[in-house]
């Protein structure tokens, strides 16, 4: 009997400690998995801050900068490069330039540029040659986001001390041909407004781009579309006003990954100096300009 109470006993005490151990390993896992729960919640509110980050727009249309001279200097191992800003309101950033010898090795050498400024920049240990290539842009970088601007890109043949240009190419292809406009007559829901004496002006500015690891590079050149602000004109029965939204469509330009559209809108006190911008993949040549800010797109296919 005694060996019976002390078996029982013995299964109690077993039982006893396989419960608190088993709500020891549920409380356990409970908190390990409300924990990671709460991480889940802290990187979605992370990722929900990133993605509501202003990102810097940049009116490069504004921006003018210029290669003034570049000489090849003693030894042929060393570069000066002479870059002006014009006049503009983008503010200083950074003048970036890259000089690429014919093997394809690339340096580079950074300084803070002003608006109406001169830099010259100086760039070492570099093999100069016969086909030297410098590439300038303007980057700005604010509130950990950055914006750049495509500068002029030349070849340059370096023979001792004697320096001569060779030739000018962005490495995009421009744009070429013609922009056209439609205005689309939508009574009530045109984004825009005109009658005989309102008379809204519009126009829009058309580079090229290409995506080079990871950065897009711009055309040095555009095209543009005339100033156009008698839409109303073309109808009889205008004269009380109506809404439209205008139709934008340009030849396709290949070998491109883009086109990035500066628009330019103008009546009374409202103004847009090419300060707003849309990039668009190489399969469109077309956009519906539905009011300040609200553009639709238009591909090859669709938009008869």
């Amino acid at each position: 009997m005694k060996k019976r109470g002390q078996a029982v006993l013995l299964i109690a005490i077993i039982v006893i400690v396989a419960v608190v151990a088993g709500g020891t390993i549920w409380q356990l896992t409970r908190e390990k998995s409300g924990g990671e729960k709460s991480g889940g919640n802290s990187l979605n509110e992370t990722n929900a801050t990133s993605q509501g980050a202003s990102v810097i727009q940049l009116n490069c249309s504004e921006l003018a900068l210029t290669i003034e001279e570049v000489d090849c200097l003693e030894n042929v191992s060393e570069i000066s490069v002479s870059v002006s800003r014009g006049a503009d309101s983008l503010g200083e950033g950074d003048l970036i330039v890259y000089a690429t010898d014919k093997d394809g090795q690339t340096k580079s050498k950074k300084s803070i540029i002003k608006s109406s400024e001169k830099q010259k920049l100086s760039i070492t240990e570099f093999a100069t040659g016969d086909k030297t290539k410098i590439t300038v842009e303007f980057e700005i970088n604010k509130d950990s986001q950055k914006a750049f601007c495509p500068g002029p890109i030349k070849e340059y043949k370096c023979v001792g001390n004697e320096t001569e240009k060779q030739e000018t190419s962005s490495g995009v292809p421009a744009p070429s041909g013609s922009i056209r406009a439609t205005d689309q007559r939508n009574d009530a829901s045109g984004g825009y407004f005109c009658n005989n004496t309102e008379k809204p002006e519009h126009q829009i500015r058309l580079y090229t781009y290409k995506n080079i690891n990871g950065i897009k590079k711009f055309s040095e050149s555009y095209i543009e579309s005339s100033k156009i602000n008698n839409f109303c004109s073309n109808y009889a029965d205008a004269g009380e006003g109506m809404r439209y939204d205008i139709r934008w469509e340009w030849d396709s330009t290949k070998e491109i990954d883009g086109y990035r559209i500066y628009q330019y809108y103008e009546y009374n006190e409202t103004k847009r100096n090419y300060d707003y911008y849309l990039d668009l993949t190489s399969s469109y040549i077309k956009l519906v300009d539905t009011g300040l800010n609200l553009w639709r797109l238009g591909s090859n296919e669709s938009m008869q």
